[in-house]
């Protein structure tokens, strides 16, 4: 009777155990696993591997709960920006926070746009790469057709005094904010993280003041209908345009001849994984499939609306989103997309005179 009872509290221990280990962790941007897409790879690794699997899904409110995820090997999978994995401040390579993934596990790389495939924000010296992109996208420049007959070329337009108190820009994004300012009095793509000249320019601040004080309203995390309807213009990572259009107001994204600054979000794997064999599999099976052309057409860009990083989906979209996402031009992303500067230890200092710059101009804001 007391052997039945000690293999009974194993058998309730052991199960416990399993399912723990089969618990896929992750955290990532609220949108990035559908539930439906879910369901999909479950069900596919059940059937490839004879063997359940559970997604445990979590979403941070700030970049930061990404490092103190790695750091805690509470989560398996995060979802950083580009700039983050090398940013100085927390080195997500250099200080083993994550590991390389395995290729052979991941067929659907191929298919990556040339660009972004084996990018130096990803790999270390040793060629090892260490994530998988799933979108990309611009912190845009956006115009109301009601006000425009042609696309504004120029970031320069949001200082027009003919649109003063009838724009929208991010009030938490402030190191965008500085970017747009910074080519716009002609910095260019390479030299808009060069924060000390910045801060000693009297030129920038009052290009960076005025962006500020001349806004109509800030928004905050992501633009909505609620922030830019009846506005000629916003800075907007183009999640509004469809809703926009529900209410009545075509809204689209302008091409500057300065170039547009952007992001490309990561699924990048935790150290946490180095001993669990078969997660580690798995997590692997997750790049792949977020890669895969149904999640790319269905998730990034008819529910996110973002850009996608599978180059090869056209045929599945329409002509409209072809050109929209850029498919139509192999050299677009490469040639015109400015990516958010990977910040090193000793820009801080100018970032944070910088930030205060920033918050100087917003508290002067008319209330």
């Amino acid at each position: 009777m007391k052997k039945n009872a000690l293999f009974l509290i194993f058998l309730i221990f052991f199960s416990h155990y399993a399912n723990a280990q089969d618990t896929l962790k992750m955290l990532i941007w609220e949108g990035y696993a559908p539930k439906h897409q879910v369901k999909i790879f479950k069900d596919y690794i059940k059937k490839k591997y004879n063997r359940p699997i559970e997604l445990e899904i979590s979403h941070p409110s700030a970049v930061i709960d990404f490092y103190n995820a790695l750091r805690s090997k509470k989560f398996h999978v995060i979802s950083p920006a580009h700039n983050l994995i090398k940013d100085e401040r927390f080195s997500y390579i250099t200080n083993n926070l994550i590991m390389p993934i395995d290729l052979q596990y991941i067929p659907n790389y191929k298919y990556i746009i040339k660009s972004l495939q084996r990018a130096t924000y990803i790999t270390d010296i040793n060629g090892n790469i260490y994530g998988v992109p799933l979108a990309h996208g611009p912190y845009a420049l956006i115009y109301n057709t009601k006000y425009f007959q042609t696309a504004p070329d120029s970031w320069s337009v949001l200082w027009d005094k003919k649109y003063k108190y009838n724009y929208a820009i991010s009030s938490d994004y402030y190191e965008a904010n500085i970017y747009i300012t910074a080519l716009r009095i002609g910095f260019t793509g390479e030299n808009i993280s060069d924060f000390s000249k910045l801060r000693n320019s009297e030129l920038f601040k009052k290009n960076l003041e005025q962006l500020a004080l001349n806004a109509h309203s800030l928004w905050k995390g992501v633009d909505t209908v609620k922030e830019l309807k009846g506005l000629a213009l916003a800075t907007s990572w183009g999640f509004s345009l469809d809703e926009l259009k529900k209410n009545g107001e075509v809204w689209k994204i302008a091409e500057p001849k300065e170039g547009n600054t952007g992001w490309v979000d990561n699924f990048v794997l935790s150290s946490a994984l180095k001993n669990k064999p078969f997660l580690k599999k798995v997590a692997n099976e997750w790049l792949n499939f977020i890669l895969s052309k149904p999640f790319q057409v269905d998730v990034v860009v008819r529910q996110l609306l973002s850009d996608p990083v599978n180059g090869s989906i056209e045929k599945f979209l329409t002509k409209e989103e072809i050109i929209k996402h850029h498919l139509n031009d192999i050299n677009y992303f490469e040639e015109k997309r400015i990516l958010w500067p990977i910040l090193k230890e000793k820009n801080y200092s100018e970032r944070d005179a910088l930030h205060n710059l920033w918050k100087r101009a917003i508290k002067n804001r008319p209330k």
